[in-house]
């Protein structure tokens, strides 16, 4: 977090909101933009809490976003996450 001004890391969701974690990312003045559900592999067993990739932005103080990457056709549908083109 001291080198980059976005960052995305893939986990469960509530991993996002343990206190540590809370308190490593308002200390870096990161704030939570986006948690994006990922398709979970159907080898992978079911533990009910959501696979996520979570969009973190440095200076970021709105509010977070919560939307899921459809499962489509390869190179047809676009992913369904936010996230700027520009990365």
């Amino acid at each position: 977090m001291q080198v980059a001004g976005n960052l995305v890391f893939i986990g469960l969701a509530s991993a996002w909101f343990i206190r540590a974690r809370q308190e490593d990312m308002r200390q870096a003045r990161f704030g939570l933009v986006e948690l994006c559900a990922l398709p979970i592999p159907p080898d992978w067993p079911q533990f009910g809490i959501e696979l996520t990739a979570g969009w973190a932005r440095r200076g970021w103080q709105g509010g977070i976003a919560h939307t899921r990457l459809l499962e489509g056709s390869p190179g047809r549908d676009p992913p369904q996450c936010q996230w700027p083109a520009v990365w």
